[in-house]
C-alpha cells in the first residue's frame, strides 16, 4: 500500500490504473477482515467445545485487530486520494442550457450549415411546427392485428 500511495502522490498512474489497483486493495482488505473474523469465530467455537477449555483468548493483545484497523485507515486515505484524482481528471461539462444561446430556430440554423434541399426542407418544417401539429397518425399493421385476433 505504501508503494501505491507513493505512485499516487507522484501522479504516476492513470485514473483507470488507480481504480484497478484501488479495487484490488479494497478486495484484499475485505478478505483480510473476513478471514480475521472467521478465524476468531472458529477459535471461539473450538474453545467452547474443548473439554479442558483453552485459557488463551484469540488475539489477546488485539495486535491483529489493531493492524487491520491501521490498514483500514490507510485504505481510507488512499480512497480519498483516488476520488480526488478522479474528480480532477474528469472533464468539467457545461450544462446544455449554458451552451444554448438564442431560440431553437437559431440553434437549428447555426448547426446546419449545409445548403442541400433536404436540410432546407427540414428547417422549414421545424420552423413551421407549432405545439401539437407535429403528431403523426398511427399506422395500422394488418399482420399485427390478425395475430392479435388469433390470440384472443
Amino acid at each position: 500500500m505504501a508503494s501505491f500511495q507513493n505512485l499516487l502522490s507522484e501522479q504516476q498512474l492513470t485514473v483507470e490504473e488507480q481504480d484497478d489497483v484501488f479495487e484490488k486493495i479494497r478486495t484484499d482488505h475485505e478478505k483480510l477482515r473476513s478471514d480475521y473474523l472467521q478465524s476468531k469465530e472458529d477459535y471461539n467455537v473450538l474453545r467452547r467445545s474443548a473439554p479442558s477449555g483453552l485459557d488463551v483468548a484469540f488475539d489477546q493483545e488485539k495486535e491483529l485487530e489493531g493492524q487491520l484497523f491501521q490498514i483500514g485507515m490507510k485504505f481510507d486515505e488512499i480512497h480519498e486520494k483516488v476520488e480526488e484524482n478522479r474528480k480532477e481528471k474528469t472533464p468539467k461539462r457545461q450544462p446544455f442550457q449554458d451552451k444554448r444561446k438564442g431560440s431553437s430556430a437559431d440553434v437549428m440554423n447555426n448547426s446546419m450549415e449545409t445548403n442541400d434541399p433536404a436540410t432546407e426542407n427540414l428547417k422549414k418544417m421545424i420552423k413551421g411546427t407549432s405545439a401539437g401539429n407535429d403528431m403523426l397518425e398511427p399506422r395500422r399493421d394488418q399482420l399485427f392485428d390478425d395475430k392479435l385476433k388469433v390470440s384472443i
